[in-house]
């Protein structure tokens, strides 16, 4: 199996958070990569202006334009967690706003360095990165 193939129905970190995305389509894995690169985040490829949502409930923190991420939100989930969603088409949330698990918080975009229409999406726990699928 391939990378995307093998992530295609597995279940966040968090198996109580909702999926971020329309698609289920993993195109980059968490961690080292066969180029020798290293990835703090997963890519879920989708469609341009799928929906994108909030896993869990919490508050916006970053709702801004970053040169690599492009469009991106970051949400403190609480107890040390932090979600950040990248490539985004479209923000629907403003920075200091609570969300709720499931609201539709942007669309899915390719803007800042994707090289197609993909979600980045990263998750922190007490400022380290941690695989947002789980896997070891």
């Amino acid at each position: 199996l391939t990378a995307r193939q093998q992530h295609v129905s597995e279940n966040l970190v968090y198996p109580e958070w909702t999926w971020p995305a329309v698609s289920r389509d993993v195109s980059l894995s968490f961690g080292r990569q066969e180029n020798g690169t290293y990835s703090d985040h997963v890519n879920i490829a989708g469609a341009s202006g799928d929906e994108i949502y909030a896993v869990a409930d919490g508050v916006v923190t970053e709702a801004a334009f970053k040169t690599a991420c492009g469009n991106v939100i970051v949400v403190d989930i609480g107890d040390g967690v932090t979600v950040k969603y990248g490539h985004l088409k479209e923000i629907k949330v403003s920075e200091g706003e609570e969300i709720k698990q499931g609201q539709v918080i942007a669309s899915l975009g390719q803007t800042g360095m994707a090289t197609g229409p993909n979600l980045l999406f990263a998750v922190m726990v007490d400022g380290e990165a941690v695989d947002p699928l789980g896997a070891e």
